[in-house]
């Protein structure tokens, strides 16, 4: 069958062309350079961590950082890894404490997450190779020559900013965006609301079709690329409500609603100029005043019109018709706070700041360090399979120890059946990589030195292939590179080398079938209803109670709105990492879209609660307070079926939440103030509850 390469950003053929440049420089300059031959290993496998394994994003500055404190990390891992071998028991110990701590940093984020799988390359190494006196300077030598010439490289040869794409999608999607919202919501509306809507459409359109439902490796991801992430998914919030507009637009609006208009499609626009220059921190105060002027002014707007004969019914339907505009204008406002995270600014305090929804690494700390957590399942898999690969190594005596957990490693996924599907292919890519090194080493036999020419073509095509043409590949090309480069380090490779190559990934292998079997055999894939059907059940809870707190005062909503939060970040993670999984489930765009609809649940109960207090300060009329009752009970049934039919694999039959359109409002008196005032909270905090009822149905077909 013939091999289809998939790198349609040219980023395997990148980094191929600098590993190709970067090994062969690191590698002459620890043996020839320095004299290290016991270093030299460790200049190779740190430069295929450095620059295949990981890639850091981001600007100059970050990525040299990110460099230097993965260095730091891993002279410290090696250094660990170098002690301790000399001990089985200490080895088992040391393992288990390393490999755990590695694999829990990865939900954290960051550049010592993105280095992880160098660090663990490090470390594997280091726990399997000779310890004897005066080694472990050498092997620190070989390693931060990998670390210096891997930095040059990587800031000098092909330099990309993984985020520049996608901030060119987000800047024309925000200008498209800030054109339909002037055109939909704006005092002159000279332009066609439906054409503009329909190019605004297409620029997210255009978005989603690169970054819709499958988002980057999560290793790679920072908060600031989640921040961006975040962008993306409140754009196809506003790209809703636009859809919601009327279009109807009531002759005696307050200047104030024109006004709000204007705003969101000004902040629009710097939300643009701030994706294409990362300098620009978006300010929220202006729209936050906006708001605060229009919900000022709306209590007496509703007071006129009724004194004017208007019936309640009928205010009703217009204001209403314009709630769209309001809730654009505090996702928008919460778009500027996240746009300035993006931007590497702070959070504004702001009057009426919205939730915003970023994610503090203390809170997701929390959220993960639990044995519910498929992260912590991760972790301590992948743990226990490197220790139990170091026992064997020790116990059997294996000689290139390291070959054994790399096999670990390589096939080691979330769950049993995807380790299964990388074991199959293993030995055989294995078996194939072993013979094509022993043909290149025979090949050179009389003369050695060719061996140098031929490894930069080896180095690119294994860094290459894995990425572009798949797993057989990768391993097939990076067990004849090891080979190509165990021949350049110390020449003549002993009879037989390949053989024991094969044997050691077969015994890695052999170990990472048992764990993955043995514990979680369904992985992050087997979560993903369960965590998401608690989610969608916590969140929609947490919503019901913050309608119900215009009622009575909830002494533990707060509560509510924690459990609701941690819920959504684990279901969150559990799909990211499946998505991170290489090899893993498929079809998991759908799951993406119900995650991020929970985080919108949660924020919604945020913003409703926080208008709780006002609305009880006013001595509601009985109509509104039945109109809410009702609204949480429809809210309440709503969620607690989509919970079930997430959690029962069924499709669900979810009844409607209707909006104050559909309310009976007869026998309410809005010419009082207090009346007017409470009215145009309970409107907001009922047409909130239906738009939320009315995102993507909740129960996605089952990844494969």
């Amino acid at each position: 069958m013939a091999f289809h390469a998939n790198d349609p950003d040219r980023v395997a053929l990148r980094r191929g062309i600098r590993a190709a440049i970067a090994l062969p420089v690191a590698l002459a300059v620890a043996k020839l350079g320095l004299d290290d031959t016991a270093g030299s290993l460790f200049a190779v496998l740190g430069t295929i961590g450095l620059l295949v394994s990981a890639d850091f994003a981001g600007r100059t500055r970050q990525r040299l950082a990110a460099y230097a404190t993965t260095g730091i990390v891993g002279s410290v891992v090696l250094a660990i890894g170098w002690a301790a071998s000399g001990s089985t028991a200490v080895a088992v110990v040391v393992t288990f404490v390393v490999a755990f701590a590695l694999g829990i940093t990865a939900f954290l984020r960051g550049s010592v997450a993105v280095g992880t799988p160098a660090i663990m390359l490090v470390f594997v190494v280091s726990i399997t190779v000779d310890a004897a006196p005066g080694t472990l300077g050498q092997y620190q030598l070989g390693w931060w020559c990998a670390v210096v010439i891997c930095t040059i490289t990587a800031l000098l040869v092909l330099p990309r900013d993984s985020q520049a794409g996608l901030r060119r999608l987000l800047a024309d999607a925000f200008e498209a965006a800030a054109t339909a919202v002037r055109a939909t919501w704006g005092a002159d509306t000279s332009a066609s609301g439906a054409a503009a809507v329909a190019t605004f459409g297409e620029r997210m359109d255009a978005l989603d079709a690169v970054y819709g439902g499958r988002r980057p490796r999560l290793p790679g991801l920072t908060a600031h690329d989640q921040a961006l992430e975040l962008l993306g998914s409140q754009l196809d919030n506003v790209r809703l409500l636009l859809g919601e507009a009327t279009g109807a637009r009531p002759a005696d609006l307050p200047v104030e609603h024109d006004l709000l208009g204007l705003e969101v499609s000004r902040s629009l626009g710097v939300l643009a100029t701030a994706m294409r220059d990362g300098t620009t921190l978006p300010s929220g105060e202006p729209i936050d005043a906006a708001r605060g002027a229009l919900r000022d002014r709306l209590g007496s707007w509703v007071a006129q019109a009724s004194v004017a004969g208007a019936t309640p019914t009928q205010v009703a339907h217009q204001l209403s018709e314009q709630n769209p505009l309001r809730m654009c204008a505090v996702l928008v406002e919460q778009m500027t706070q996240v746009a300035r995270v993006a931007n590497q600014g702070e959070l504004e305090t702001l009057e009426r700041q919205p939730p915003v929804p970023v994610r503090d690494w203390r809170r997701v700390l929390r959220s993960q360090l639990d044995l519910r957590s498929p992260w912590t399942h991760n972790a301590l898999r992948t743990a226990l399979g490197l220790t139990i690969a170091v026992l064997v190594v020790d116990l059997v005596g294996v000689e290139h120890g390291f070959w054994v957990l790399l096999g670990t490693i390589s096939v080691l996924r979330f769950d049993a059946s995807s380790t299964r599907k990388l074991a199959w292919r293993a030995i055989p890519a294995t078996a194939v990589g072993a013979l094509a090194g022993v043909l290149a080493l025979f090949a050179f036999s009389d003369a050695p030195g060719g061996l140098w020419f031929l490894l930069p073509f080896m180095v690119f095509l294994a860094a290459w292939s894995g990425a572009a043409l798949g797993f057989a590949a990768g391993q097939a090309t990076f067990t004849a590179l090891v080979l190509v480069a165990l021949g350049v380090i110390d020449w003549p490779v002993p009879p037989g080398l390949a053989l024991v190559r094969l044997e050691d990934v077969a015994i890695g292998v052999g170990v990472a079938l048992v764990v993955a079997v043995l514990l979680w055999p369904r992985g992050a894939a087997g979560e993903l209803r369960r965590r998401l059907a608690e989610a969608t059940s916590l969140s929609g809870a947490y919503l019901g109670r913050a309608l119900g707190a215009f009622a009575t005062p909830d002494d533990g909503l707060a509560q509510a709105r924690l459990a609701a939060i941690l819920s959504v970040d684990r279901a969150v993670e559990t799909i990211q990492l499946a998505q991170a999984q290489r090899g893993g489930p498929t079809g998991l765009a759908e799951w993406t879209t119900r995650a991020s609809s929970t985080y919108v649940i949660v924020t919604s109960g945020r913003v409703i609660a926080s208008l709780a207090h006002a609305f009880t300060a006013l001595s509601a009329p009985p109509v509104l307070m039945s109109a809410l009752a009702a609204t949480r009970e429809a809210s309440d049934a709503h969620w607690h079926e989509i919970a079930g039919a997430l959690a029962a694999d069924r499709e669900p039959d979810a009844p409607t939440v209707p909006g104050v359109a559909q309310i009976d409002l007869s026998g309410l008196d809005l010419r009082i103030p207090a009346a007017a005032a409470a009215f145009v909270l309970a409107v907001w905090a009922i047409d909130w509850t239906a738009f939320v009822s009315r995102l993507p149905p909740g129960a996605p077909a089952p990844p494969t």
